[in-house]
């Protein structure tokens, strides 16, 4: 079933401008496109299908059928502090799945939600700096079966409703949307979430590959450990952390 644009504008009211497509490239670019031509303001980009979707350091986004594919235009934000916008999209998405399902996601640094072990929701955020405004990218697999994954990702990606749970995909966008717009620093929250802290991670910085125990995150999203008993800060753009389970 597709989105339904004015069911979704029902939840969202007017404050929101919202364009819906069937298939789209992604909807990062889309939103990105249309700052190009309109001033910045709350915008809303929603696709049922984005074959082009992207992830972090220009990865391709894997985007299943049934899934959420959304992006949010966020006006005068701190786009020079891409973390601390991260983080307060991972707890809008947190906060909307708590409120609406009996779901408990956990947070993986920096960007990424899982269920039950699994990561059901990737999470761009991109820069506009001629508009001083961020885009906030949100893909979530919203509703499947693990064995319609490719082989490569069953071991590791999920779904957040199974094929016969009931949950509706404009209920959850238009959630986390209000969340995104409530101009809040959750980082507490966000640390609250985290399934890495206290845990050993690999991270790999300058092409070599470290060591060390995930202690904390701070003000601004970056992740702090020890290696060898020296306290390091972590920026979300110089690393990949790869966390155990």
């Amino acid at each position: 079933m597709k989105i339904n644009e004015k069911r979704l504008s029902e939840l969202l009211g007017d404050e929101v401008k919202i364009f819906v497509c069937d298939e789209t490239g992604s909807t990062n670019e889309d939103a990105k496109a249309f700052l190009k031509e309109h001033d910045a303001e709350k915008t809303l980009f929603v696709a049922d299908k984005q074959i082009k979707g992207k992830g972090r350091s220009g990865k391709s986004f894997f985007s299943p059928e049934n899934g959420i594919y959304m992006t949010a235009v966020l006006p005068n934000v701190d786009i020079f502090n891409p973390g601390k916008i991260t983080t307060s999209a991972a707890v809008a998405v947190c906060k909307a799945i708590e409120s609406l399902t009996n779901k408990k996601p956990a947070i993986k640094w920096v960007n990424d939600v899982y269920l039950n072990g699994k990561k059901i929701c990737g999470i761009l955020c991109e820069a506009v700096p001629a508009k001083n405004t961020a885009v906030v990218g949100i893909g979530i697999n919203f509703r499947g079966s693990v064995s319609s994954l490719p082989d490569e990702l069953k071991e590791k990606a999920g779904y957040l409703v199974s094929e016969n749970e009931t949950a509706e995909r404009e209920c959850i966008i238009a959630e986390i949307t209000k969340n995104l717009y409530l101009s809040k620093n959750w980082i507490s929250e966000y640390k609250s979430r985290m399934f890495l802290l206290g845990k050993t991670v690999t991270f790999v910085k300058n092409g070599v590959t470290h060591e060390a125990t995930a202690v904390d995150v701070d003000e601004n999203g970056r992740l702090i450990v020890k290696e060898n008993e020296k306290i390091k800060t972590l920026d979300s753009g110089e690393v990949s952390v790869k966390g155990k389970l």
